[in-house]
């Protein structure tokens, strides 16, 4: 079975924690592409140890790296991020449309940069569970049966804690209200209230529903789901 071969980006403040990351994700079973670990190697065999030459070798590898890579795994934490490694994340997604899984600090885990090109974690550990789940999906796919895809929508690309959590927010609802109450009948406007006091609460700096115990992202986005329902699917 083909192992999935994935480009590790960090800039050269982290290459100690760069090749840490390296052997875990080999560990797992994954193909590792690190231009930084594998020139650092060979300037280390001849001699020529110099940052300046490992960081231009980098930027000369990332075209050939990246675009045969199944996806790629970024690190760029606070005061550590760097130019280059943005621009191999902005590489990858724009003109690779790879996936992208960003390893981040707690103060840049909303940057909007960040959060645009890839999906964003704080914990190494939800990283590496992630991938892993990726590569279930991926084996899946590469299965000998026939299935014609195209055209289809990309599920997989959805973000599973994310979908979990909405699933988490309707639940408290069915048990408070019962199951898809909702669909009987609400005024938009209602529904609308609803969605705005979550946006406003998010938008003041508070992250966590503090009755549910969850994001108020996933609120609004149970909210829109509700509304979509009478405007596209019940409509008829």
């Amino acid at each position: 079975m083909r192992k999935e071969r994935l480009y590790l980006a960090h800039p050269s403040q982290l290459m100690e924690y760069g090749f840490k990351l390296e052997k875990k994700l080999e560990e797992a079973g994954f193909v590792v592409d690190n231009p930084f670990a594998e020139e650092w190697k060979r300037m280390k065999a001849t001699e020529e140890i110099s940052m300046e030459k490992a960081e231009q070798a980098v930027y000369e590898d990332v075209n050939i790296g990246i675009g045969t890579a199944d996806f790629v795994i970024a690190i760029t934490h606070g005061e550590a991020a760097s130019i280059g490694t943005h621009m191999e994340i902005r590489a990858a997604y724009a003109e690779y449309r790879k996936p992208v899984y960003i390893l981040t600090s707690e103060d840049m885990r909303y940057h909007i940069f960040l959060m645009t090109h890839g999906q964003v974690f704080i914990e190494e550990s939800a990283l590496l569970e992630a991938i892993k789940a990726r590569r279930k999906v991926a084996e899946f796919s590469r299965g000998t049966g026939v299935k014609y895809d195209q055209g289809k929508p990309m599920v997989d690309l959805l973000v599973p804690e994310f979908v979990e959590d909405i699933a988490k927010v309707l639940t408290m609802g069915a048990e408070k209200y019962g199951i898809e109450t909702w669909k009987k009948g609400l005024e938009a406007p209602r529904i609308l209230a609803a969605l705005y006091r979550h946006v406003l609460a998010y938008h003041k700096g508070e992250n966590i529903d503090p009755e549910s115990g969850l994001s108020h992202l996933c609120h609004i986005s149970c909210n829109a789901m509700f509304l979509y329902w009478y405007d596209e699917v019940a409509k008829d």
